[in-house]
């Protein structure tokens, strides 16, 4: 088997790149305001789709 490690001893400037440039693409959609109410929207959707089955469950309610 031929598994690269997960820490190798050189860079992958390519990713390395490429995250850093996803990154800032976030933050700018995030400091966008527009962006940013989609952002909030995505996010309290999120909580409640997680979260709903908890209010529901006997074992949160009565544990």
């Amino acid at each position: 088997m031929n598994n690269p490690g997960l820490f190798q001893a050189k860079w992958n400037l390519g990713r390395l790149t490429l995250c850093n440039f996803l990154a800032l693409g976030l933050l700018g959609f995030w400091l966008w305001p527009a962006g940013q109410v989609l952002c909030v929207i995505f996010d309290e959707w999120l909580f409640h789709r997680l979260n709903d089955p908890l209010a529901t469950s006997p074992t949160w309610l009565h544990g």
